[in-house]
């Protein structure tokens, strides 16, 4: 709301009294709430008083010049001035033509501070003034002045190059002096170290004794992660289970721990884990989901281990854990457990009885031993993939133990190492479909080898698969 006329008038007649504006309008306010019967807003109020101050004190200045002009020199009372010297003052001054400093000016033309603050404050002398002095730039013909301002500009051209010359020069000269300077240490240093080698006799007082201490090893830990059976290309998922059952049965170890971290299938609901995955992520030629799904997958499970138990020789222990696709549900508060993954699990530990060792977790987090070292393994989604993996390991590690945490989900390769343990998370058996592309969430096909060494730590690799 603006301010009535008869509240401004009041206010700039006592405006002068007050110099703090803050402290004075509240002074202000107050009054006219007593005078008037209401008061006014502060930014009504600092916008009148700085507009009418400012009109005030430029309308001052304009009607009292700091100085005159009389034939051919300017009276700045008591002295006066050829205006050709005030021009050269200009010139001199200003950044568009010599650019000189304030030490610079007072000293060529030999000015006391208090004299050099006056000539600037008569004239209203600043860096960006022009070339000529007001008089000269007002009265001078139009081609005699561009001729200035030309030779003004070629001039601090001129200038501007022989600064940049010059301070080219000197940083080359530093920089010339350093290069000397480390030649010299790197020369002296050099002759030093050739003396050294000179007079240098070998002390052989270590002998290498040419054995090699090996584990045998009798235990080998192969893990699979996010085998989407029923995604696009099933077919090839499956021929990529052969390749890993086949490295398995050539596998020079006794005992094949196998582990699944999950997401077992691509979808066992009707309508898919994300959007239009059903209708552009499945492989219809497979044409699964829900109970059929289920069989398949299990049939595919059990098959492998018998097939790497039949032909290699080998003891089996398969331990599984669920994915988020491996859920009843699309939403996960209705499926916590990841009830179908469950169900495959304890299908194949019943039709493997007495033939190999299923082991499941029902929670997202599973440990258990292998060959002396403590294996944490959960999916990666859900919370976990918010903990850091110091945090995993104080909540679910063995500290007398070395501790490997192993983690699928994001379809990617990744590995890091810190104090007693190794952090691994595992690219997928399956390769991209829709969803994965649109995330960029995917690497080449893997799967991952462990094994414990002589300093009770882990080896580890990854095998390459076809895609």
């Amino acid at each position: 709301m603006a301010i009535e006329q008869r509240k401004k008038d009041y206010i700039l007649s006592r405006y002068p009294e007050v110099q703090h504006k803050r402290t004075h309008f509240w002074i202000i306010r107050n009054e006219l709430v007593d005078r008037f019967g209401s008061g006014c807003a502060y930014d009504d109020y600092i916008s009148l008083v700085t507009r009418d101050i400012s009109a005030e004190v430029n309308a001052s200045v304009e009607d009292n010049p700091w100085y005159e002009v009389s034939w051919d020199r300017y009276l700045v009372w008591p002295f006066s001035f050829p205006i050709d010297e005030i021009d050269e003052i200009f010139s001199d001054y200003s950044i568009y033509w010599k650019n000189l400093t304030q030490q610079q000016m007072m000293h060529k033309w030999r000015f006391k501070p208090e004299a050099w603050d006056a000539i600037k404050r008569a004239f209203r002398l600043s860096k960006y003034s022009h070339v000529v002095s007001p008089f000269t730039a007002d009265n001078l013909p139009e081609s005699e002045l561009d001729e200035r301002v030309e030779v003004a500009i070629e001039q601090h051209h001129d200038a501007l190059v022989e600064k940049l010359t010059y301070s080219h020069d000197k940083k080359f000269k530093k920089e010339a002096k350093q290069a000397f300077k480390a030649k010299g240490n790197i020369d002296y240093f050099s002759d030093k170290i050739r003396e050294a080698i000179a007079d240098y006799v070998p002390v052989y007082d270590y002998i290498f004794t040419g054995e090699v201490e090996q584990k045998n090893w009798t235990v080998e830990h192969v893990i699979i992660t996010d085998i989407h059976i029923g995604k696009l290309e099933t077919n090839k998922i499956i021929a990529r289970l052969d390749a890993v059952s086949k490295y398995c049965i050539q596998s020079k170890a006794d005992t094949i721990y196998l582990t699944c971290l999950g997401d077992v299938a691509e979808a066992f609901t009707w309508d898919g884990m994300h959007s239009n995955q059903i209708a552009f992520g499945t492989d219809h030629d497979f044409g699964m989901y829900w109970f059929n799904l289920l069989m398949r997958v299990t049939e595919i499970f059990e098959r492998m281990i018998r097939y790497i138990i039949s032909k290699g020789n080998k003891r089996v222990i398969f331990t599984g854990i669920t994915g988020n696709h491996d859920r009843m549900s699309i939403e996960k508060e209705k499926d916590q457990e990841r009830m179908w993954g469950l169900i495959v699990y304890e299908m194949l530990k019943k039709g493997l009885s007495g033939i190999a060792e299923v082991r499941y977790y029902n929670s997202h987090v599973g440990v258990f031993e292998c060959d002396g070292i403590h294996y944490i393994i959960h999916h990666w989604d859900g919370n976990m993939d918010r903990q850091v993996p110091e945090k995993v390991v104080v909540s679910y590690g063995d500290i007398s133990k070395y501790n490997v945490i192993l983690s699928g989900d994001k379809h990617t390769l990744k590995a890091s190492e810190w104090k007693n343990y190794t952090n691994i998370k595992v690219p997928a058996l399956a390769w991209v479909g829709t969803y994965d592309k649109s995330m960029n969430l995917h690497s080449e096909t893997w799967f991952l080898v462990v094994r414990s060494n002589i300093y009770w730590t882990v080896d580890f690799e990854f095998k390459r698969l076809q895609k």
